[in-house]
């Protein structure tokens, strides 16, 4: 298996139901793994935008921006994603 066949098979979940968070927070991981986190950030954006309470989206945003050296914005979606399940 090549590496963006998850991303292909989560770029056909995605269409079948744009609306369909968990597919898209699971495509941001996908991105993640293969190093590519401002993909992996958009994904995470666009879970966000369907389900603004998804708090592993928020979480795994989080880590792509510390990816990315962005800790400020990194801390702000950890923050949110504590917010979102305090548990």
């Amino acid at each position: 298996m090549r590496p963006d066949d998850s991303i292909d098979a989560y770029n056909a979940a995605t269409t079948r139901d744009s609306n369909d968070s968990k597919a898209w927070n699971n495509k941001g991981i996908a991105f993640g793994y293969l190093g590519r986190p401002d993909e992996a950030i958009k994904a995470f954006d666009k879970a966000i935008e369907v389900n603004s309470t998804a708090s592993n989206a928020w979480n795994n945003k989080g880590v792509a921006l510390k990816h990315l050296n962005k800790s400020n914005e990194a801390l702000e979606a950890y923050n949110k994603s504590i917010e979102m399940n305090p548990t």
